[in-house]
């Protein structure tokens, strides 16, 4: 907000992001609306667009480099990081935003990156774990 204020930023691009896991879709529709009705009264002009959320790919450190896939994958059993409920929530926030926001802009990026295992950074040197949930860059969204 402070940043909003001090730079007169006119675009805000918002994503609740993918790491939302509590399982509570009306909190999470809820804490969505508050957040939206906060910044259209405070910033009545200011331009928004919403990113939807897309989930990672169980195993992508073995697919780096390699082509698309060439259908969506089952995460339905991978329930590590709620992967299986982003295309839920994802329609949460659409329907939301159409009926009450229907001035925000909406960029569906989870379409052109569900097939995508092949650009996450795969294992972290640093940590010593596989990320499979964020993208290189350039990645399937830039492309």
């Amino acid at each position: 907000v402070h940043a909003i204020e001090t730079n007169n930023i006119s675009l805000l691009i918002l994503n609740t992001g993918p790491h939302y896991t509590n399982g509570r879709n009306d909190l999470f529709v809820s804490v969505l609306n508050a957040t939206l009705t906060y910044i259209f009264q405070r910033y009545p002009t200011i331009s928004v667009i919403f990113r939807n959320s897309a989930h990672g790919h169980p195993n992508c450190e073995k697919q780096f480099h390699a082509s698309p896939l060439a259908e969506q994958p089952d995460i339905s059993s991978f329930g590590k990081y709620n992967w299986q409920n982003y295309s839920h929530l994802n329609t949460l926030a659409e329907n939301l935003i159409i009926e009450r926001f229907p001035q925000i802009l909406q960029v569906n990026i989870f379409n052109s990156t569900v097939r995508r295992a092949d650009s996450h950074p795969g294992f972290w040197s640093v940590t010593k774990s596989v990320d499979c949930l964020h993208y290189c860059i350039p990645g399937p969204i830039d492309q």
